[in-house]
């Protein structure tokens, strides 16, 4: 009753929700066979009116279906394990996730071909790829790797008998995908989780952990300013032998997996512990709390960019925000903070940069959006009973009159889609880079406890019945029109030079789509932006660097894609081997560049940097990035003719 755009309840719907369960719990397609998926899939004409009448026909044959099936792989396993697969001389093509497996003897192969395609995964990544294959150095690499390909697989074999504990979970998350693939079930621990990312800072005790070759627990990272980065006896490398709460919660890690360290740490009932290490054959004990933390990935970063011309530079990876302390400003007051300090440093442009920026608080994107318009609407709200609502900058006056860019790409969602498209519509930015990933709707966090729509305020929900995250707003433009499906399109489009395949809201599957809105709105739009003279000036410019730097990743790009479906171990190494000459062309045209900009720090912030040895360590990787940034250098390069049209 709530979402955006109810569905009804159907036949339809019900496939729909076994689809999704299948991907959820089945997406390579190892475990259940053709003959289960076409009986499946008729029982899933049932779902409806299981959910109508709190029936759980289809769920009982999911299960009994699946653990016949898991009992299956098992012996399987049990049976390939016994010894490493022979990885030189096995030639069997790869089956991938084209189909279910039509009997038991294709099910078992393919469980062959995915031990033996780990193995190689592993393998390849050891071997000298300026060297010819060589079978000795396979079956040393082999050997090497085999006990943590096992250990890995014996690992997952145990997860898929853990089903009980996660299928209601994962049932009511098909249940909420079948809708839009933004909608989800949460229980208590994950709604936390989720308002925790929408944070610039985290409470972590400061490591990351995985599994050594031999399967014990190593400390991997230690996340800076935490009370781990601080302790003289927690390393990188380290081996974690036992973790003590101080309320008395124990975990043997010597005798313990990845996965239990998880479920230990999820159900601490304290912020103090006291790791039990081993590092360099030394034993030793750390104790540590669990702190705020800053991450590099959440905080707004600044620079300027000194060249030809000054231009004031700022990083904003997502639209985090305080959602229980009101002190605590959001990300829309840094950036407000970070343009004071640019002015005073005479900049003559200034970049925002919103790449891969996956979105965030709507409240803190309209504000920013404030940062740099007098006042005004800002978006037109569609909610789920129809009615249109507009969201206003009321503040008179902008922080910022100077020329600005904003940076997108195909990861930039949702709040920062809203930010690029209104500021174009104010033609206030120029919008550079590639396509958004085109999502422009919102959602919220509602309480599935029954008696909630009842006490309101006056009593705390049971978190036991858990949350529905309901998509239950469509965001629309100041045209009236949405980006939904279609994403913000850049007024100068610049070379993506990631490797990865750009993916977009309209590839999801159940993506809602919106058409346009009738509301009365009344912007005061500012004269046109010089986009298409600038977009003409663009395409004339070459730089043969830069043209064969992207063919050069285009080209890797593919043939990454094509290692994932070759099982075939001397074709697999060639391309390794021709992977390996590419990247080191790449490197060569890359380490030769001449970049327009040289990125520096304030003098005021050098001086707070040098106080604070994790921040400091921060900027300085931030930097670093940015020297090597051939996209921006790019976007640099318009904004400087940007800047020349408005002298």
């Amino acid at each position: 009753e709530n979402h955006l755009k109810p569905r009804k309840r159907d036949n339809l719907f019900g496939r729909d929700v076994h689809e999704r369960l299948l991907f959820l719990i089945d997406e390579d397609k190892m475990l259940f066979e053709a003959g289960d998926i076409e009986e499946l899939t008729l029982l899933a004409d049932s779902i409806d009116e299981d959910l109508n009448e709190e029936k759980l026909r289809y769920v009982h044959r999911f299960l009994e279906l699946y653990h016949a099936r898991v009992d299956a792989s098992e012996k399987f396993f049990a049976d390939l394990s016994k010894s490493a697969p022979d990885v030189y001389g096995n030639e069997i093509g790869f089956k991938g996730k084209d189909g279910y497996a039509q009997n038991v003897a294709e099910r078992k192969l393919r469980w062959k071909n995915h031990l033996l395609y780990a193995l190689q995964f592993d393998v390849l990544r050891s071997l000298d790829r300026g060297k010819a294959l060589d079978e000795a150095d396979v079956k040393t690499a082999s050997e090497k790797y085999w006990p943590q390909v096992k250990t890995e697989y014996t690992d997952y074999m145990g997860s898929l008998n853990d089903i009980e504990e996660n299928f209601e979970l994962l049932y009511l998350n098909a249940v909420a995908l079948a809708y839009d693939p933004h909608s989800s079930y949460f229980n208590d621990e994950m709604r936390e989780e989720f308002s925790e990312e929408l944070t610039s800072s985290q409470f972590k005790f400061g490591i990351t952990y995985g599994s050594t070759l031999d399967g014990q627990i190593e400390i991997t990272e230690v996340l800076p300013g935490s009370s781990a980065w601080f302790s003289e006896e927690v390393q990188e490398g380290a081996l974690i032998l036992s973790i003590r709460s101080s309320t008395g919660q124990f975990l043997d890690v010597a005798k313990s997996k990845t996965k239990d360290l998880s479920d230990f740490f999820g159900a601490l009932d304290t912020d103090s512990i006291t790791l039990e290490l081993r590092f360099e054959d030394e034993d030793q004990f750390a104790n540590l709390v669990r702190s705020r933390v800053y991450s590099d990935n959440d905080i707004i970063k600044t620079a300027l960019l000194e060249g030809e011309r000054k231009i004031g530079y700022i990083s904003l990876p997502d639209f985090y925000t305080s959602w229980t302390d009101t002190s605590d400003l959001g990300c829309a007051n840094d950036v407000a903070k970070s343009i004071l300090k640019l002015k005073k440093a005479n900049i003559e442009g200034l970049i925002l940069d919103l790449r891969d920026n996956g979105g965030g608080s709507l409240r803190e994107a309209v504000d920013l959006v404030g940062v740099f318009i007098d006042f005004g609407p800002v978006l037109l709200i569609e909610e789920a009973d129809g009615s249109v609502t507009s969201m206003k900058d009321f503040n008179r006056g902008s922080m910022y009159s100077g020329p600005l860019m904003v940076l997108v790409n195909s990861e930039s969602a949702s709040a920062s889609e809203l930010v690029a498209g209104t500021l174009q519509d104010y033609n206030r930015a120029l919008i550079v880079g590639q396509t958004s990933f085109g999502k422009a709707t919102g959602q919220t966090i509602l309480p599935l406890d029954p008696m909630a729509k009842y006490t309101g305020y006056l009593q705390m929900e049971d978190p036991s019945w858990g949350y529905a995250k309901t998509t239950d707003i469509g965001l629309y433009r100041l045209t009236k029109n949405s980006t939904q499906l279609k994403g913000v399109v850049p007024d100068v489009e610049t070379p993506d030079f990631s490797i990865y395949t750009p993916q977009y809201e309209s590839q999801e599957a159940h993506a809602i789509v919106l058409d346009s809105v009738d509301k009365k709105v009344y912007p005061v739009f500012l004269p046109k932006l010089p986009a298409a003279e600038l977009k003409a000036w663009y395409s004339s410019q070459k730089n043969s660097a830069v043209d064969s730097m992207q063919a050069l990743l285009v080209h890797t790009q593919t043939l990454a894609e094509r290692l994932e479906s070759i099982l075939d171990l001397r074709l697999a190494h060639a391309t390794y081997m021709e992977l390996e000459h590419l990247k080191k062309e790449f490197d060569r045209l890359h380490d030769n560049f001449k970049f327009s900009y040289l990125p520096s720090s304030f003098q005021f912030d050098e001086a707070l940097l040098r106080m604070s040895p994790y921040l400091d360590r921060y900027n300085a990787n931030f930097l670093e990035r940015l020297a090597k940034d051939l996209e921006l250098n790019e976007d640099y390069k318009v904004m400087l003719q940007l800047v020349k049209i408005n002298d």
